[in-house]
């Protein structure tokens, strides 16, 4: 928490943040869906307008930012590892 902001960090699929998405965000008031665009890298940043902290003054709100982070399975089916090696014989 930062003041009226707050910052949190979610594990997203790398498919999501190849493709887009959508993927769900627990907030102050409960889970929220939230858009990944495509081509969003590691480490960047989604701004949650108003989800953030009460500033005391009519009722507005800070915001809530979340940061997304590729997320990297401990454990790889065999169709999985598959898919995964023809991605990297394409250059990715």
């Amino acid at each position: 928490r930062e003041g009226s902001t707050l910052r949190s960090e979610v594990e997203v699929p790398f498919s999501t943040l190849a493709l887009g998405g959508s993927i769900k965000v627990e907030t102050v008031d409960g889970a929220r869906d939230v858009s990944i665009r495509e081509r969003t890298p590691t480490g960047a940043e989604v701004v949650l307008q108003g989800a953030g902290v009460p500033t005391g003054r009519r009722g507005d709100r800070g915001e809530h930012i979340v940061t997304v982070k590729a997320a990297v399975p401990k454990k790889l089916s065999r169709e999985q590892e598959q898919a995964l090696e023809a991605l990297r014989a394409l250059g990715l």
